[in-house]
């Protein structure tokens, strides 16, 4: 595609508002700059997403490069997050600091403190088997859980709507606590959870290991995997969707669950009320 046609493409993603601007006079070709364009090429060389040619030119027809295109993404992404590539606390001691991009944290030992993020949040493959503590924090995105390990990611007066766990090769700890609130945590890959304030967990990766060890609203395990339900746990709702294996230790406590696939409940746990829709289930 073009460079013009890049520009419309990238605006377009960034939700930029194309708008004719003094930007435009910085090009020594503007007079053949179509005008369909130049509002889009206008806001992005404002922005530094994008620039002209050492001769001053902007060469709008030309083919953009792979180069080109690299520069101009790495500018505007860098431009759409902040990222925590340096152990350490970020945040204020008092009063709160309203972040309006994405945030990523690379590295191990990181903790973010009174923060508002109005994007997403992500903890990466980086942190490796290390811990990161959230204190404080509220995400108005989703935030995508990809590094961590046994000890590990800590919860502490946290709010955010949806969780995502996907890491490869291993089991990341999540501990809540506080006045920790998430609407929703979903599993793509094992985990221990710990703590109070997670309303919903939904299993979804088959073969993986899952610990529950707190109390939830909804529990749904959509795959075959194995859900170890610790002594002291509570789930008001069990939906179990596919063979999985479940084990309910002694003091663990459903209250209702429903089997709409032949599953293998075992334990000495409490099941309060039961609807079995499969041929196939067993309950020790």
């Amino acid at each position: 595609i073009s460079r013009q046609e890049a520009a419309v493409a990238l605006c377009k993603a960034l939700n930029l508002e194309a708008k004719d601007t003094d930007e435009i006079d910085k090009f020594t070709d503007k007079d053949s700059i179509p005008l369909w364009s130049r509002p889009y090429i206008c806001i992005l060389a404002a922005e530094g997403y994008m620039g002209g040619y050492p001769d001053g030119s902007f060469k709008a027809e030309r083919h953009i490069n792979r180069a080109e295109t690299v520069t101009m993404l790495d500018k505007a992404l860098g431009a759409l997050k902040v990222s925590y590539d340096l152990a350490g606390i970020y945040g204020p001691e008092e009063g709160i600091e309203t972040v309006p991009q994405d945030v990523a944290i690379n590295v191990p030992g990181v903790t973010l403190r009174n923060m508002i993020i109005e994007g997403d949040l992500y903890l990466n493959e980086g942190i490796g088997e290390g811990d990161v503590t959230l204190e404080n924090v509220t995400v108005k995105g989703t935030t995508t859980i990809r590094g961590g390990g046994k000890d590990s990611i800590h919860l502490v007066n946290f709010t955010g709507q949806e969780i995502i766990v996907i890491k490869v090769g291993g089991r990341v700890r999540i501990v809540a606590s506080g006045d920790t609130t998430v609407e929703e945590l979903i599993l793509e890959s094992g985990a221990h959870i710990e703590g109070n304030g997670i309303a919903s967990v939904t299993v979804l990766k088959p073969g993986e290991d899952v610990i529950l060890d707190g109390d939830f609203e909804n529990v749904s395990v959509e795959a075959n995997a194995k859900v170890e339900v610790l002594e002291g746990t509570t789930i008001n709702n069990l939906q179990v969707n596919s063979s999985a294996d479940i084990n309910l230790a002694n003091g663990a406590t459903v209250k209702d669950l429903t089997l709409e696939a032949p599953a293998n409940i075992t334990g000495k746990g409490t099941i309060e009320a039961a609807k079995i829709n499969a041929d196939g289930a067993k309950l020790e």
